[in-house]
């Protein structure tokens, strides 16, 4: 396999396999540059189709409220302003905008704001602000949470950075292997094809063509800027200036949760304890249109069976109360960093839903036994 990166066959280590949601998917790590991608790596065309049919939000709904999105899009606008000095009017291009929030920002806070997004249901919200037609020339381009989902991230900046004028730049920002949040299978995520690293993104970053290239790590988020009109590099020609190469699974395990923070409570646990053999003939017998009393072999297995069915709810019932207040604890566990609260948000909501099928199984086991 081809590293993106170096464009060398050099050995990879498998870094994780089991992705967020249960997904089966295999990232490996450049022994040469460390750089992280999925093997073997979907096409461009199938991504597309995957975020124009709108799976992806099917199978990442977002964790917080409509408020909270919001006031995180208002300080991601303000951060682009601040840090990036740009100027009342400059002409600026967000690409993979979702539902369109920074941009529409950027527009009411006077940027002449354009914004592309692939799935049709995320533009169909925007509204005023952000919606017009995307024209060249713009002074910045900018990509939140974009780049790690394009399975040839050097040729998408090189094509982003043809959207600017000379000397205009492009902006990305992405999560970061230095600080993964919730643990590999979480962090980890089908549509995250490519991760980076400092040292990776800078890297990228320059073999597009971008020059005078700035990184820098807030929370969770690695972001790096770059200016158009340099000439790409080879990975040979700038592998002496990047310092050390990642050590990606160490980064990895630094930033996985040890177990006395991990959920104490899972389904799978849970649902270990429940087994609904014993009652399958109770169950057959009980769905029989029957107008004599059990007979007597039949009426004493039913009350053993009931004894065994009231230890089992008994547990699951305790384990229910568990997992609510784990569900409490996580909610409650507010953090700065948008993305870790986010994560935590997911925590909470997937505990949730898994006390609820866990009641569901409760209810299931309420059996009248009779006399």
């Amino acid at each position: 396999m081809t590293c993106l990166l170096c464009a060398t066959a050099a050995p990879t280590a498998i870094v994780n396999r089991i992705a967020r949601n249960d997904t089966p998917q295999v990232s490996v790590a450049c022994s040469r540059c460390g750089f992280v991608q999925v093997a073997p790596m979907p096409t461009a065309e199938e991504l597309r189709e995957y975020y124009r049919s709108g799976a992806y939000r099917a199978d990442f709904p977002p964790l917080r409220s409509d408020a909270e999105e919001q006031a995180i899009a208002e300080a991601g606008a303000r951060w682009l302003v601040e840090h990036l000095g740009l100027k009342h009017g400059d002409r600026v291009h967000e690409v993979g905008a979702g539902f369109g929030r920074v941009a529409r920002e950027m527009w009411r806070a006077g940027f002449d704001a354009t914004a592309w997004d692939d799935d049709p249901a995320m533009r169909a919200t925007w509204g005023t602000g952000g919606a017009q037609p995307f024209t060249e020339n713009a002074h910045l381009v900018y990509a939140m949470q974009v780049l790690e989902h394009c399975p040839d991230p050097i040729a998408t900046l090189r094509e982003w950075s043809g959207y600017c004028r000379d000397g205009g730049r492009v902006h990305v920002q992405v999560p970061t292997l230095e600080r993964i949040y919730g643990g590999p299978s979480y962090f980890f995520q089908k549509p995250h094809v490519v991760n980076f690293t400092r040292r990776t993104l800078t890297a990228t970053m320059l073999r597009a063509g971008l020059t005078d290239v700035r990184t820098g790590i807030m929370g969770s988020v690695l972001w790096a800027t770059g200016t158009v009109g340099g000439e790409p590099l080879s990975y040979d020609e700038i592998e002496a200036q990047l310092g050390p190469v990642d050590d990606v699974p160490a980064l990895i395990a630094a930033g996985t949760p040890q177990p006395e923070h991990a959920p104490s409570v899972t389904m799978a646990e849970a649902l270990a304890h429940y087994d609904p053999q014993p009652f399958a003939a109770l169950f057959t017998w009980l769905q029989e249109e029957r107008s004599e009393p059990p007979p007597a072999d039949v009426r004493a297995q039913m009350l053993r069976l009931a004894a065994e069915l009231a230890r089992q709810r008994i547990q699951l019932c305790r384990i229910k109360e568990a997992m609510d207040a784990e569900t409490q604890r996580v909610g409650d566990d507010w953090h700065p960093d948008a993305w870790i609260w986010g994560y935590r948000c997911g925590q909470a909501r997937r505990l949730q839903v898994d006390a609820e099928a866990i009641g569901a199984v409760i209810n299931n086991t309420l059996v009248r036994v009779g006399e």
